[in-house]
């Protein structure tokens, strides 16, 4: 372990120049057990014989339901849910804690009285049994089927009393998925392990529009969007000149000349139906399409939050400033 040359990048911590960090992460890829960031329970992956063995030792004896939960606390009628759910073989649901029949006649479908401004909690019942050895296979298969129907997620509720079981490395009580755990899990560095609010700063910086556009009496022509200059600042100029036609306004204009509601387009975006025209001057390249126009910052915000760069992320923190 030895100390790499220094870096005033906020990213740029004793654990990473002496690269104990990188040990760490491979250590807790490993080892580590994962819980759940909201409700704290631990988190692991079970197999459908492993999930057979629990409830045999849970539940033997006792009047068990297996259900495959397919919506949880969402709003909506769900009727072509329920049509589906009759197509597949399936007569019976568990809606909001109550046990209700799908195939009662068309005249009393069920999704009617569904208030589609109500949060509901659908789940299929499977099976009813009382878990025993010579029941085993058959509580095997009907885990099996609301695992499928659940993806991945298994109800078993015994007395009155809910289990709930998964296959993936996810909480099935808060519906959070981590997926396996790697080394890049617990990288600051990566969009895989990044803070989704501080993207692993620490901190919260942003893009700030007076650093993106330093001299407002500069032109786009004249280079005033300065992350937009260099590489493929041709094609953004192309870009901007056909957003310009939009909104009125053109690529000489000042920036301290534009009217607020123009300048708001070129920072944030807009979702209005742009037709953009763009030809090459170094190729024969030439295309046009019709669509949004991204703004300059949610572009910047983008690349910042995708790229795996840190000499990427080094680039653009000079238009950034942090924030309360």
């Amino acid at each position: 372990i030895q100390q790499k040359t220094t870096s005033k990048n906020p990213r740029s911590t004793v654990g990473t120049v002496t690269e104990i960090y990188d040990y760490l992460r491979l250590l807790f890829a490993r080892i580590g057990i994962p819980h759940c960031p909201k409700c704290g329970r631990k988190i692991a992956s079970q197999s459908a014989d492993s999930i057979t063995e629990s409830v045999m030792k849970t539940a033997e004896g006792r009047n068990a339901m297996i259900l495959g939960p397919v919506i949880q606390a969402k709003k909506g009628t769900y009727e072509k849910l329920f049509d589906q759910l009759k197509q597949d073989g399936f007569s019976r649901i568990r809606l909001d804690g109550d046990i209700t029949r799908l195939d009662e006649g068309e005249e009393k479908l069920l999704y009617p009285r569904l208030d589609k401004q109500k949060k509901h909690t659908i789940e299929v019942i499977v099976d009813r049994l009382k878990p025993a050895a010579e029941e085993k296979s058959r509580l095997f298969d009907s885990i099996q089927s609301a695992l499928k129907v659940g993806n991945g997620v298994v109800v078993v509720s015994t007395d009155g009393k809910d289990a709930m079981y998964s296959q993936r490395n996810a909480c099935p009580h808060c519906g959070i998925s981590l997926g396996d755990l790697e080394p890049r899990t617990f990288s600051f560095n990566s969009p895989f392990g990044a803070c989704k609010d501080c993207n692993g700063l620490g901190i919260k910086i942003e893009f700030d529009p007076d650093l993106i556009i330093p001299d407002k009496a500069k032109s786009i022509l004249d280079g005033a969007i300065r992350p937009w200059t260099g590489h493929f600042a041709t094609f953004r100029s192309s870009m901007l000149r056909d957003v310009g036609r939009k909104f009125g306004f053109d690529l000489t204009t000042p920036i301290s000349k534009m009217k607020p509601d123009q300048l708001k387009v070129i920072l944030y975006g807009t979702d209005e139906n742009i037709h953009y025209k763009y030809e090459s001057r170094y190729s024969e390249s030439r295309w046009e399409y019709r669509g949004a126009f991204e703004g300059v910052v949610p572009n910047l915000e983008r690349i910042y939050r995708e790229t795996e760069s840190e000499s990427k992320r080094d680039d653009l923190m000079q238009f950034m400033r942090e924030r309360p």
